[in-house]
C-alpha cells in the first residue's frame, strides 16, 4: 500500500524559488507546466486546483483515511504520493504531516469539482474505492467564515 497526501502545495514545496516559478505559471494559465514544476521538485506526480472559496479546512472521506483533515492557504489543494522527502519536509517545517493521508493500491482518477464556484470538491477514485472530500452546501460554512473574518 502507497500513502498518499490531499494538501495545498504550498506546503509541499520547499523552495521560495520553485513556488515563485509555479505561481507565474498557474497564474498565467500554464497549469500544466505549474503541476510539473512541482512535481520536479517534490520527484513524484502532483494533481493541482484552485479551491474556488479560496483558504478553507476540509476532510476527506472514505477506505483507506487516515487522518481525514486538510488545509488550503493559498487557495489551492493536491493529491500526490506522501513521499518520505515530501513527510520530512513536512515535519521539519511545520512539525507535523499538514494534509490529509489514505492508503491505497494505486490510485485511478483525481478529480477536482469546481462546479460550485465557491468550493472545490476533491473526489479521488483508487482501487480500494472513492475518496472524496466534503461538499458544505447543507452547511453554514460562508456564514462562518465571514463571522471569523469580520473587522
Amino acid at each position: 500500500m502507497t500513502k498518499y497526501i490531499v494538501t495545498d502545495p504550498c506546503y509541499i514545496v520547499g523552495n521560495d524559488y520553485i513556488w515563485e516559478q509555479f505561481c507565474k505559471l498557474w497564474f498565467d494559465g500554464k497549469f500544466e507546466e505549474a503541476e510539473a514544476v512541482v512535481s520536479a521538485e517534490v520527484k513524484t506526480p502532483v494533481r493541482i486546483a484552485e479551491t474556488g472559496f479560496g483558504d478553507w479546512t476540509n476532510h476527506i472521506y472514505g477506505p483507506g483515511v487516515i487522518e481525514n483533515e486538510f488545509f488550503a492557504d493559498a487557495g489551492m489543494v493536491c493529491v500526490c504520493e506522501l513521499t518520505k522527502e515530501i513527510e520530512d519536509h513536512l515535519v521539519e517545517e511545520y512539525n507535523r504531516v499538514l494534509g490529509a493521508i489514505f492508503e491505497a493500491g494505486e490510485l485511478r482518477d483525481v478529480e477536482f469539482d469546481n462546479s460550485d464556484p465557491n468550493w472545490t470538491v476533491v473526489r479521488i477514485g483508487t482501487d480500494k474505492g472513492i475518496i472524496e472530500s466534503e461538499n458544505p452546501e447543507d452547511e453554514d460554512y460562508e456564514e462562518d467564515y465571514e463571522e471569523d473574518y469580520e473587522d
